[in-house]
């Protein structure tokens, strides 16, 4: 059960990091982004989106480096969260339900 939580989250976290990416290069998504994204910022949108699924998927297939993938994804993702607080501050919580998961199991 606990792995469908977290290849659901990372995977959804994911989807909402590649609007970002389509919003930096088209007018997709508006109605979800509102904010005009810059192309270079699209950029790390997108390479947040395959790192939050590299971990979903190192998690699924039991992998050692997917808490890289993951620890990665999230620092990255909060960054772009901060530069556009008003309007992407509640994928923080998801980064932190992440980040939990993440350090359980690594200490257990």
């Amino acid at each position: 059960m606990l792995s469908f939580i977290i290849l659901t989250l990372a995977t959804l976290h994911a989807g909402v990091h590649l609007m970002g990416y389509s919003r930096s290069f088209s007018t997709a998504g508006t109605r979800i982004i509102h904010q005009p994204i810059p192309r270079k910022m699209g950029i790390l949108w997108l390479a947040v989106c395959l790192l939050f699924l590299a971990a979903g998927v190192g998690y699924l297939l039991e992998l050692d480096w997917w808490h890289y993938c993951g620890i990665s994804a999230i620092v990255l993702s909060q960054v772009l969260i901060i530069t556009d607080w008003k309007e992407a501050r509640w994928g923080t919580l998801i980064n932190i339900v992440l980040l939990s998961v993440i350090i359980w199991d690594m200490v257990g």
